[in-house]
């Protein structure tokens, strides 16, 4: 205990002293790390639990990997499905024998304190998306009693990053893929171990085409994720990340059921937070919300119901993307970018 304790202390006490560094400064290394969950990823934060947690280095200095590593973690509430170990690959020894969630997270800021901290360098991690870290670990964590160092609330999202830099109007894996040149198939399982290694090939491309990471994005100690919501931001690997329709005319007291009545066999995406309802900067109802669907082909098929009536009024459909909601959601939490940008730090 006492050797977990004294690591956390030098973990926060290096990163938060690297906050102060300079804004020019760069990453040494940059973490590439993704988490395979028990469930889809569309289920409620509280309803899922973390089932393996990979993760790349990349040395910045060298243009190169320096370390890979994948960890299994034994499920405690909710057991995988027959269909999780289809979708995976996995089997149900690899996680019977799996470490805990506390144990993975030593491991992993023991690897940090190692290879980085010792060698007095800086780190940020990088993700592809930002649900699975800001919403899936946190209450992971969070029910299991784990304490997370201050470097997870840091983290550089490179699907924000592709959409910046290639003027990317929705950043799905299958639209950085083409930008990329690198080989995408829908059939493909990208989570946990090779979502990393994808991570860490496109940081590769980044680099050698001169890109430079100089900020992280920072979860801000208010942050709360509602656990018994789907989060409103899923995976870029989602087939439902993009399928996104903004309806607007909608009666001030409509719900939830309502609006999911008025698209009728269309697929909305199930579980509470597939409809967002959206409010003017005093709280009220604005008589607009986001609907998620399971994916582009519904959202596409949703637009035939524009200007159809729900009740005495007619509703206006609008195709959206991630990148619309995400803007909508960082004016209501009071920013551009919701926490803000850390400078680079370890």
């Amino acid at each position: 205990v006492r050797s977990i304790l004294f690591l956390f202390l030098c973990l926060d006490f290096h990163f938060l002293s690297t906050q102060e560094e300079k804004m020019s400064n760069t990453f040494d290394y940059l973490i590439c790390v993704d988490w395979e969950l028990s469930g889809t990823g569309r289920e409620p934060p509280r309803e899922t639990e973390i089932v393996e947690w990979s993760f790349v280095v990349f040395d910045a200095a060298n243009r190169q990997r320096s370390d890979t590593k994948q960890m299994f973690i034994r499920p405690e509430v909710v057991a995988p499905t027959p269909a999780f170990f289809e979708r995976t690959g996995y089997n149900q020894t690899q996680l019977t024998n799996g470490i805990t969630l506390q144990q993975a997270v030593a491991a992993f800021d023991q690897a940090m304190f190692q290879q980085v901290v010792c060698n007095q360098k800086n780190f940020t991690l990088v993700t592809i998306g930002s649900t699975k870290i800001k919403d899936y670990l946190r209450t992971d964590a969070a029910n299991k009693q784990v304490r997370l160092a201050a470097h997870y609330n840091h983290f550089i999202d490179l699907s924000e990053e592709f959409a910046k830099i290639h003027q990317l109007s929705s950043p799905n894996i299958q639209k950085i893929c083409e930008v990329a040149q690198i080989p995408y198939t829908a059939t493909t399982h990208y989570d946990g171990l090779p979502a990393a290694e994808l991570a860490a090939q496109l940081v590769g491309q980044l680099y050698n085409a001169g890109h430079v990471f100089k900020t992280a994005t920072t979860i801000p100690d208010s942050y709360a994720c509602d656990s018994s919501r789907v989060p409103a931001t899923l995976s870029p690997f989602d087939p439902a990340f993009d399928a996104l329709v903004r309806i607007r005319g909608l009666p001030f007291q409509a719900t939830e059921n309502e609006v999911r009545a008025f698209f009728g066999s269309l697929q909305v995406l199930p579980g509470q937070g597939a409809v967002i309802f959206m409010t003017s900067p005093d709280g009220r109802s604005s008589g607009e919300a986001f609907v998620r669907f399971v994916d582009a082909a519904q959202a596409d098929q949703a637009m035939e119901k524009h200007r159809q009536n729900m009740g005495t009024r007619y509703i206006e459909c609008f195709r959206s993307s991630q990148p619309e909601l995400t803007r909508y959601l960082r004016r209501l939490a009071g920013g551009p970018e919701a926490g803000g940008a850390a400078p680079a730090g370890g």
